[in-house]
């Protein structure tokens, strides 16, 4: 990262994360103990005597290494904006597990750690405790997420902190005995991460392609460095590759333009634009893109009504954009409510593969934010180009006249 900004004053301007933003432990290293981890050194050294306190159950050496890890998920924590789930029951530690096989962690060691954190005067942790979802049939367990105090002193370590970049990087949320990783979807997604394990970066870790449903309903691009705030604190823009400043290139409405590419419209400059400009009252283009979203990710209306409540759309302007949008693009009626955000999100994982590839052609580093990519600025006129070129391969109907999609870019800017 860059060396101007205090990251730690930066962070603490967001709220704390909801729990429901909580992620498992994982295979976290730090590269060296360089300057920018002196204060996650001290912390470690004085949480590490602490966990130990004369406890003859677990080894010192057992609980270092079992702190660092917690220590290094809490940093990340604090930059991917999620909470910390760590089990603390035995069987979770036991032999054939990720916990012991993949982090060769124990209960004890783990324990001693947590205790450690959270009886410290003040608790170093929040601690959200886990419970039992009768409903969802699984255990939650407890989560966490570093306080002001332990990220005052450990939030510089980020900049060293690395995910290996190591397989599977093809995944299933739901694994299905029925469904396997197609070798081809396996061979690509190799080549880029070989590729980007000789650069550097923010948040450094593979880049991985995972399926929500079954292959059929589409797979998404994942990776830490997408997590980094961009809303409230504009953070991951002013991050680096390779040491160098970056850009930030974004598809613009890029749901709403393929869907009406894919019902055979030619889109307009501005999707939004274009309905608001019609509409009988004036109506805010954020609610107007909402609904769109809303409504090509929901299975029927009412679904898509009852997401566009969470975003402030009553019934009345529902029906309205409804409506309007239906009388300006009627063969959209065949692509709203019609359940296509997995379809349209699969889509967005196999243009955002290629513009990875083709990075890969021309030694260019390119990381994935959904529909944006970042890349050193001095690439920049060549990810413009690259990203309209596979994004019409992939989109358009031959029987269309050639009109690229619309790009937005975003720089670095001064934090204060």
């Amino acid at each position: 990262m860059g060396n101007t900004p205090d990251y730690n004053a930066l962070l603490s301007r967001l709220e704390i994360p909801h729990p429901k933003e909580s992620r498992p432990l994982l295979p976290l290293t730090l590269k060296a103990m360089g300057a920018h981890s002196k204060g996650f050194k001290a912390a470690l050294d004085w949480l590490t005597e602490r966990a130990v306190g004369g406890r003859s159950g677990a080894s010192k050496d057992a609980v270092r290494d079992a702190m660092r890890l917690i220590l290094m998920n809490l940093v990340d924590a604090m930059f991917s904006r999620c909470w910390i789930a760590i089990p603390g029951k035995q069987e979770s530690y036991n032999p054939g597990g990720y916990l012991h096989d993949r982090l060769h962690l124990s209960a004890r060691s783990v324990k001693a750690c947590l205790d450690a954190l959270t009886s410290a005067t003040p608790p170093l942790v929040l601690k959200e405790r886990g419970y039992v979802d009768f409903f969802g049939g699984k255990n939650q367990c407890n989560k966490y997420f570093p306080t002001p105090d332990l990220q005052h002193v450990i939030w510089d370590a980020y900049v060293a902190i690395e995910e290996p970049i190591e397989p599977p990087y093809v995944e299933f949320k739901k694994p299905d005995a029925a469904w396997k990783p197609s070798q081809t979807d396996i061979d690509r997604l190799t080549k880029i991460n070989e590729f980007m394990k000789n650069h550097s970066w923010t948040g450094k870790g593979p880049i991985r392609l995972i399926y929500s449903q079954n292959p059929i309903r589409g797979g998404r691009v994942y990776t830490r460095f997408s997590q980094l705030p961009m809303k409230k604190v504009e953070l991951r823009i002013n991050t680096l590759i390779d040491g160098e400043p970056i850009c930030e290139v974004d598809y613009v409405s890029n749901h709403s333009r393929m869907a009406l590419v894919l019902a055979g419209y030619e889109p307009p400059a501005d999707i939004y634009e274009d309905i608001r400009d019609r509409l009988p009252k004036p109506v805010e283009r954020e609610k107007i893109k909402a609904f769109m979203n809303m409504s090509f990710g929901a299975s029927d209306s009412e679904k898509a009504f009852n997401a566009c409540k969470r975003e402030k759309i009553n019934r009345d302007l529902f029906d309205l954009l409804r409506d309007t949008v239906l009388r300006i693009y009627p063969r959209l009626d065949s692509y709203l409510f019609r359940d296509l955000g997995a379809k349209l999100q699969s889509l967005e994982g196999a243009i955002a593969i290629d513009i990875m590839l083709e990075g890969v052609k021309k030694n260019i580093p390119v990381l994935p934010v959904h529909d944006s990519f970042a890349v050193p600025i001095k690439y920049e006129s060549w990810l413009i180009e690259t990203m309209q070129l596979v994004w019409s391969q992939h989109v358009f109907n031959a029987s269309l006249p050639p009109n690229y999609p619309s790009v937005s870019m975003k720089y670095p800017k001064t934090l204060a």
